[in-house]
């Protein structure tokens, strides 16, 4: 063999070997994506999660305020129970904003 054909051999092998990196590297990248989009999906729903459970929180307050209002949640019972549920609407608020923090920091760990 020739310098030259020796030369080329050498470099279709140089490129074969940099074609299988890529393709090693590539199944490391599809993998990281899905997890991406699997934590993206994930951080949606949370805040669709949290979106509801505010509404779900400022619909019991106008609710408690249209009873005041109308003197019908007077009683010391109604009051224990109705700051029972505010508390546990609150913890589920803090809760999915847990989560939700969670899952955002787990995204730069990808880059």
């Amino acid at each position: 063999m020739t310098g030259q054909e020796l030369t080329e051999k050498l470099d279709k092998m140089r490129f074969r070997l940099q074609l299988a990196s890529i393709v090693d590297q590539r199944s490391l990248i599809l993998r990281r994506q899905d997890t991406l989009r699997g934590l993206q999906q994930r951080s949606r729903q949370l805040e669709r999660q949290l979106y509801n459970h505010e509404r779900l929180w400022l619909s019991t307050a106008q609710h408690k305020d249209d009873t005041s209002f109308a003197g019908e949640g007077d009683s010391k019972a109604d009051e224990g129970s109705d700051k029972d549920e505010e508390s546990e609407v609150l913890q589920g608020k803090i809760e999915l904003q847990r989560s939700l923090e969670d899952t955002k920091e787990q995204v730069p760990g990808l880059v």
